[in-house]
């Protein structure tokens, strides 16, 4: 009875007498393993062919290796917009890839001046006092900034990991002398995509420093002459997990959230979500890193690295946005500006969202509430940026949690009709006409956080610097 209640019982159209002729389905079964076999040799065959003749190309964790790039390639690995390391290419024909040891460079460089001095091997976040709400946001990692140090000290100091302070220096290729420049010849093609906008950059450091994750606004090819360094890069969609701080802020461009800490990857939580490349130069390797991608770069060994920024057409776009005439900048009511800031607000979104992906509470892997509350697409996205530029510095109270008395939308005072009235229908069509020009070709990939800088700059027209963090949090308290 076991053996009974464990034996299969089969479909009596299944349970055919074998009679030593192939059935129909055994016939078809055979069939079917002939294609897959067939398809399986196939694709060894395709595989074989990539490997013997496909140009040179590996992958590290996820980023492009190229070896032996021949003739240009700067517009080439641009127009990809992704992270690749270009190896044996002209770099190692430059004087300073031959030469640039920190034993040369003692004998040429004879003082550094403006060398950050940190007594841990963090550097970050940057920290510019001219930006808008240095007045309310102060410095908080104190660092020297501006150490003057003869070339000899500063390279022996290198060598001394122990001492008890870390030492980093960036600069202008130029600011330790012009045969800087010369030894690093030629380099016309890394400033191929925007000669007249460009820079070249020195960097040097002791093994462990790390440059807290920031974005550029421009692209960088970075080349590695001595030591090495690991880069953990983060493309811009990232930028939730990540807590930029605010356009106005003076660490604007750096994440709030400082990676290599415990403590404050738990206080970020969004930043488990977010997903990375890592590569570790060495010397020759050439990465380009495309416009506003993250990245925390960390030196592996007293390192000495050269880099040129170039400005990309992004930037240009949207500096013309940033340079288009707002509709209510004549308007005198401050209730009526903060409501006439709030409809362009949410009429500008509402058209870009016609045009480019935006992301809703479905759609947002970073989202940790409802995700079932139906929310406009331009309302999520002032939520959003409030959420995570703006929150966790409000609630340090460093910045209003509410919009003050007169701004206030609890009563909102005027009608559509009237705002429309002030601000004038075709004032307003041509507003978003203009900045929807640019913002259209800003790529898909980088919008967002291009968009949000002009956001919290149009917003701060209507209710100054320190109100715009409370306006993005009641933004939908204020829609007419």
């Amino acid at each position: 009875m076991g053996e009974e209640r464990t034996t299969r019982r089969r479909h009596p159209q299944l349970h055919a007498v074998n009679t030593g002729k192939p059935t129909s389905e055994d016939i078809m079964r055979r069939s079917k393993r002939k294609h897959y076999i067939y398809a399986f040799l196939i694709l060894v065959l395709v595989g074989l062919f990539i490997v013997i003749y496909w140009p040179s190309g590996s992958s590290t964790d996820g980023v492009q290796v190229l070896h032996g790039m021949s003739g240009s390639f700067a517009k080439v690995v641009a127009r990809n917009g992704v992270p690749v390391v270009l190896k044996d290419t002209f770099v190692t024909r430059w004087k300073a890839f031959e030469e640039w040891d920190p034993a040369y460079l003692t004998t040429r460089v004879i003082k550094f001046s403006g060398v950050y001095v940190n007594d841990n091997r963090w550097f970050g976040p940057y920290y510019d006092g001219r930006k808008p709400l240095a007045k309310y946001c102060l410095r908080e990692h104190h660092y020297i900034t501006d150490l003057e140090i003869p070339g000899r000290d500063f390279f022996e100091l290198l060598f001394q990991p122990n001492h008890g302070e870390y030492l980093y220096f960036t600069s202008d290729i130029d600011s330790v002398g012009r045969w800087a420049f010369d030894e690093v010849q030629p380099i016309n093609e890394l400033l191929l995509l925007n000669p007249k906008s460009s820079s070249v950059n020195l960097w040097m450091g002791q093994p462990g420093v790390i440059a807290h994750c920031h974005y550029d606004g421009y692209h960088n090819f970075y080349v590695q002459l001595f030591g090495r360094k690991t880069f953990r890069l983060f493309s811009p969609a990232n930028w939730p997990g990540l807590y930029p701080f605010p356009y106005l802020h003076p660490s604007h461009a750096q994440a709030q959230v400082n990676l290599s800490d415990t403590s404050s990857r738990q206080r970020f939580r969004a930043v488990s979500r977010v997903l990375f490349y890592e590569v570790t130069l060495t010397p020759g390797d050439l990465l380009y890193i495309p416009p506003l991608w993250f990245h925390e770069v960390e030196a592996l060994d007293v390192s000495v690295s050269v880099n040129v920024w170039t400005s990309p057409r992004q930037a240009t776009h949207m500096t013309n946005v940033f340079s288009t005439s707002v509709p209510f900048e004549f308007v005198k009511s401050k209730k009526l500006k903060v409501l006439s800031a709030t409809f362009l607000v949410q009429q500008l979104l509402h058209s870009i969202c016609k045009k480019k992906v935006c992301k809703d509470p479905m759609t947002d892997i970073f989202f940790d509430g409802n995700k079932e509350i139906p929310v406009k697409q331009s309302i999520y996205f002032i939520n959003r940026l409030w959420r995570v530029r703006y929150k966790m510095i409000m609630d340090s109270g460093k910045l209003p949690q509410s919009l003050p008395r007169g701004m206030s939308c609890e009563e909102k005072a005027f009608t559509k009709e009237e705002i429309l009235a002030e601000l004038q229908q075709d004032n307003v069509n041509k507003f978003i006409i203009s900045v929807m020009n640019y913002v259209t070709k800003v790529p898909d990939s980088t919008w967002e956080l291009w968009m949000g800088n002009y956001i919290e700059y149009l917003v701060s027209l209507a209710v100054g610097v320190e109100h715009v963090g409370a306006f993005l949090k009641h933004f939908e308290l204020c829609l007419i």
